[in-house]
């Protein structure tokens, strides 16, 4: 109707959403319609940079008068290769996805069982609502004790009375491992009157 174009940014989809890994055009069914597809080589990618795809004519635009673009000096061939591995691997070893898939809705449905507010995420980077910064930086703390590596997401990266953990999970961890990870998670949320104090937060934002 407007002549829009779609872009899509796949940061935390690719090798994580998806049949094969492919993201969530493919997650979606979306093969054809999307115009650019953006994403990072920071996270299921293990290397740094990200990218852009596009039409060919989208590209030589973008090369020719994208700032940031012709700014910034081109990837270490290591890391390029790096890059280049790790995508060879999500798409040789499928199972690597599959077991990922599997862990994340471990997690995320286990947390949710516990109490805790995962608000919409359906991939392996997933949020804990907390609340406050002191709440999320309190939630560290208690995780970090136990060796449970989760970070805080403050204001003003997010909204007031949202901060929240973001935890990572992989096809590496094991079961057993989710279920202590979310165990300790439990456990300093208890300590710490977590789920009264964000309902407070919440519902005093909600008066606002």
């Amino acid at each position: 109707k407007y002549d829009a174009w779609l872009m899509l940014d796949e940061a935390h989809s690719v090798g994580v959403l998806g049949k094969t890994g492919r993201g969530i055009e493919e997650h979606f069914g979306m093969q054809g319609v999307v115009d650019i597809k953006m994403g990072t080589l920071s996270k299921t990618i293990p290397s740094v940079g990200g990218y852009v795809a596009g039409k060919k004519e989208l590209i030589d635009y973008l090369r020719h008068a994208s700032r940031g673009y012709i700014f910034s000096a081109a990837l270490p061939p290591a890391q390029a290769a790096a890059a280049m591995e790790a995508f060879r691997v999500i798409l040789d070893e499928p199972w690597r996805v599959e077991k990922l898939r599997a862990n994340t809705e471990q997690f995320i449905s286990g947390l949710q069982a516990r109490g805790f507010n995962t608000l919409y995420t359906e991939t392996a980077i997933v949020p804990i609502l907390c609340g406050s910064d002191e709440l999320a930086y309190q939630m560290t703390r208690e995780c970090q004790i136990r060796d449970v590596f989760a970070l805080p997401v403050v204001s003003p990266a997010v909204p007031h009375g949202l901060a929240r953990l973001r935890a990572t999970v992989t096809a590496a961890h094991e079961p057993d491992e989710i279920e202590h990870a979310m165990d300790v998670m439990a456990e300093a949320a208890e300590r710490l009157n977590l789920f009264a104090q964000l309902e407070e937060i919440l519902a005093a934002d909600a008066r606002l």
